[in-house]
């Protein structure tokens, strides 16, 4: 699964449970306990209280802090509290413009090539919280740096319900299978196996981030569409699911048609479930 959109959901989800939760509660710290910052040495939040002129102006904004150092205090715990303080009443996940020439299902093979950000819902005017990730090498190669930005124009939301989502996401798993068995694909059939049986499980587990979303305020619906789309997420560089030639017309055409078919079947699933706290 793509790690710049896990931290999003991870944020958006625990961030969710602690804002419904009683206001002595403890937030909770993320950096040195959740899987989706397992490769990250440092994590920071920064607001930035000049308004975007538009949610494409999210990605300049925040290419500079991107390769600046990054100098602040690792952790989670005080940006929790600070969307508490604040009156944050919901996290949203949300897709900003893509900054590259190219179709979001290939943009997704590049570090950056999708900015996901968290939409805090505040009083007056919403933030925008942008993760930008920089790689620096090492056992924890990756420093991320979260810029707020006041966001005037928030991004479109595009959020699908779970029941729809479930619908599609399956439609689109049994068509992908059907074509990587034909295709005679190397691995792909069975991670679509995987996906499909986890859609009917009653004990569904996140393969690579099993605790992508919080112990609480999740359904079981959300649980199963967030897990098979995470084995789904077959998405990325070399070798990845969009990123195969295919020399036969038939192939070719039949690939053509399924491959954004499946990525926004599985990229709609995970924003669905995201989004779906303390709904059944």
């Amino acid at each position: 699964m793509n790690g710049e959109l896990a931290l999003s959901i991870a944020l958006a989800s625990y961030g969710n449970t602690f804002l419904a939760s009683e206001h002595e509660s403890k937030p909770p710290e993320l950096f040195g306990t959740n899987s989706t910052l397992r490769y990250v040495s440092s994590i920071a939040f920064h607001a930035d209280d000049t308004p975007l002129e538009s949610p494409a102006d999210a990605a300049r904004r925040t290419e500079q802090s991107r390769v600046e150092a990054l100098r602040w205090q690792n952790g989670t715990s005080s940006w929790f509290l600070s969307l508490r303080a604040g009156g944050a009443s919901k996290l949203h996940v949300a897709k900003l413009p893509t900054q590259v020439d190219l179709p979001e299902v290939h943009a997704a093979g590049f570090s950056g090539g999708i900015l996901w950000a968290i939409l805090a819902d505040l009083p007056g005017t919403p933030r925008l919280w942008v993760p930008r990730w920089k790689y620096e090498g090492g056992d924890k190669p990756w420093k991320v740096r979260v810029t707020g930005l006041a966001s005037i124009h928030s991004p479109p939301q595009t959020v699908v319900g779970l029941t729809e989502a479930e619908r599609s996401l399956r439609s689109a798993l049994e068509s992908a299978l059907d074509f990587s068995t034909r295709a005679e694909l190397e691995w792909f059939p069975g991670a679509f196996s995987k996906a499909l049986a986890l859609l009917d499980s009653e004990t569904p587990e996140i393969p690579y981030h099993p605790d992508l979303l919080p112990s609480s305020g999740y359904s079981l619906l959300a649980r199963k569409i967030a897990a098979s789309s995470s084995m789904a997420y077959v998405f990325g560089g070399m070798g990845s699911f969009n990123d195969i030639w295919f020399g036969g017309h038939r192939l070719k055409t039949a690939y053509k048609v399924l491959l954004p078919t499946l990525y926004n079947a599985v990229t709609d699933g995970l924003l669905a479930a995201a989004d779906s706290f303390g709904r059944q």
